[in-house]
């Protein structure tokens, strides 16, 4: 162990001074080392201090602050000196009569150091001094000693302030903005307020206006079993009794020759999986399924539909709705299912047909229907039967590439 020579040991008497307070001495601890520019120079002094008290004096405030950075530090709260079981004393040492002055503190600050000019200011706002303005020396005070209710609305207020080179390119922005608003407006136009099956506005022949694979998914596709309509449609007894029952919409009965008259296998079993989809459409708007309980008892009375049909119909033409999660076709949906409906009577006609049995089927009046095959991008045309006297108008419907939609409107309020 290295030893002092008798001329290193220095002997002082330690004096502790009852007469100083711990509030006339204020020591500060620096975590980024000793500030640079402490002293003075031709008498100004390059850091000044200043120290806020609560009214019962024991909470305190301590600002340090130069011409570029400000120091802060409280003897509360999370920034203060950690807490233990000792006192603070810092001594004062005296050459001349050898004695060491005690003076106890009530604490060290811990200075946190801050860069001024981080702040934006309006031009109402009158900077200090110091470099501080009124409000943010208000807000010093708040949050050192003002209440919780106080300080929530400072920091509301903090953070709501928007510097001045956030919005220096605001016009751009603006630009910017509106071009996606436009946007976001097309999209919303063809995916919300067209209720329509899924369409190509870019296709060249009907068929691809409304593709019937994505109309109709191939999970659903694949189990239509249409062996039953394609022997029904060779049998017209079995029509017959199916009129007489109305075990079937008229229209699927009348379409039954479609079936008949197809070329092909490929081609007759294409017109019985439409039929046969379009008929069980049919069967949910005809019997005003709007409220189901759950997909089980939709299942258990439409046990005859295929499971994935079923789940089909659920998730394309209900919502759940209410604390028990019922199934339910809102206006919106059943509008849905009555355009896939005529969507797919186009495909099985070859896209142009006379519409009144349909929609008579539907419970539809004429002007009603004219508005749905609209909607869809088709045309209506009148043709007559004969050229006798008495003849009968009838309404007819063609879809034509490219597809062409009605102008958009805005509906009015009801309120």
């Amino acid at each position: 162990t290295r030893q002092l020579s008798p001329r290193a040991r220095m002997k002082f008497v330690v004096k502790i001074d009852e007469e100083e307070t711990p509030n006339q001495v204020l020591v500060g601890s620096f975590s980024e080392g000793r500030p640079e520019r402490i002293g003075d120079v031709g008498g100004v002094p390059d850091m000044q201090v200043e120290v806020f008290e609560h009214s019962g004096g024991k909470r305190k405030l301590v600002i340090a602050y130069d011409d570029t950075m400000e120091w802060q530090a409280t003897n509360f709260g999370p920034n203060a000196a950690k807490k233990n079981m000792s006192d603070y004393a810092i001594g004062i040492f005296d050459k001349n009569t050898r004695e060491l002055k005690l003076v106890k503190l009530d604490t060290i600050y811990q200075m946190t150091p801050h860069v001024k000019g981080t702040k934006s200011h309006t031009e109402d706002e009158q900077a200090a001094p110091d470099g501080l303005n009124n409000l943010e020396r208000r807000n010093q005070l708040i949050e050192a000693f003002g209440a919780s209710r106080a300080k929530r609305i400072v920091n509301s207020q903090k953070a709501n302030i928007v510097a001045v080179e956030s919005i220096s390119n605001a016009d751009h922005i603006r630009e910017e903005m509106k071009a996606q608003a436009q946007q976001n407006i097309d999209i919303l136009h063809q995916q919300v307020i067209r209720n329509v099956p899924p369409f190509d506005e870019t296709a060249t022949t009907a068929a691809g206006c409304y593709p019937l694979d994505r109309v109709i998914p191939a999970y659903v596709w694949k189990d239509l079993n249409c062996k039953e309509l394609i022997e029904a449609s060779k049998n017209a007894g079995i029509i017959d009794s199916w009129r007489k029952s109305h075990f079937y919409p008229d229209y699927v009965l009348e379409k039954l020759a479609l079936v008949k008259s197809a070329q092909g296998k490929e081609q007759k079993k294409l017109r019985g999986k439409l039929v046969l989809f379009i008929s069980y459409l049919l069967h949910i708007k005809s019997t005003k399924m709007r409220r189901v309980r759950s997909k089980p008892d939709f299942r258990e009375s439409m046990s005859w539909l295929p499971e994935s049909s079923v789940d089909f119909i659920c998730e394309t033409f209900y919502v759940m709705q209410g604390p028990d999660n019922e199934y339910f076709m809102d206006d919106r949906h059943q509008d849905l299912l009555i355009q896939y409906i005529f969507v797919l009577s186009l495909h099985l006609e070859s896209f142009s047909f006379p519409f009144k049995l349909l929609q008579t089927d539907l419970g539809l009046t004429t002007a009603q229907a004219r508005s749905y095959l609209m909607e869809l991008g088709c045309e209506i045309t009148q043709t007559k039967e004969s050229e006798e006297e008495g003849s009968i108008s009838e309404s007819v419907v063609n879809l034509k590439p490219p597809l062409k939609f009605p102008t958009l409107r805005t509906r009015k309020s009801r309120n």
